[in-house]
């Protein structure tokens, strides 16, 4: 098979081009197993949130807001955020947990999905900060291994209008809200309610 000169310099270049993203793409370390492993139990918690039991629970500042008697108040020492919870049960056990908290004016909303292994130890947790306070939705990924430990930390910032990734420092001046991170099942309930123990 011949190929014109003009066809040797498009495969030459396409080449080069090719050759040139691989190098300018840094290349993406292999995960750990222990990562890989809490990966795999993320998505049985999700698989977990199908058919499962669920137990609802809120925080208000303010006045009851539903007569729903799943709802429990609490009154926080300061009354700056509302939150509610939802915890997913399979086999008596919570596997996975959905919590959000906002504040009363509404400059910031957090949500947070935790995913607990069958002996109760948080696994991972995902949580999503939104705040006008900055105008940006940070993404936050924690990996924990079985002792409570904090194995992984992956941050993503994104611009709240145009919802393109942009950097830590292009971010600067944003209200960062600590995030609340149960390492236990028995934590979480702790946190929450006896209510949730029921």
């Amino acid at each position: 098979m011949m190929f014109s000169r003009t066809g040797q310099i498009g495969v030459a270049v396409g080449f080069l081009i090719a050759a040139a993203s691989i190098v300018a793409v840094p290349a993406v370390a292999a995960e750990s197993p222990a990562i890989v492993a809490i990966k795999a139990e993320y998505k049985a918690c999700r698989a977990a949130r199908a058919g499962a039991a669920t137990v609802a629970y809120a925080i208000y500042p303010g006045d009851d807001y539903t007569k729903d008697p799943r709802w429990v108040r609490k009154k926080p020492a300061k009354a700056t955020a509302m939150e509610t919870l939802t915890a997913f049960r399979r086999q008596g056990r919570i596997r996975i947990a959905d919590l959000e908290r906002a504040t009363p004016s509404g400059d910031w909303i957090q949500s947070f999905e935790y995913c607990y292994r069958a002996d109760g130890t948080l696994a991972f947790a995902l949580v999503v900060l939104r705040t006008h306070q900055g105008n940006v939705r940070v993404v936050d990924r924690f990996y924990f291994a079985r002792d409570g430990r904090q194995l992984l930390r992956r941050r993503a910032i994104y611009d709240l209008k145009t919802k393109k990734r942009i950097s830590e420092k292009k971010a600067r001046g944003f209200n960062d809200v600590k995030p609340v991170l149960p390492k236990t099942t028995k934590a979480l309930i702790k946190y929450a309610s006896p209510a949730l123990g029921r």
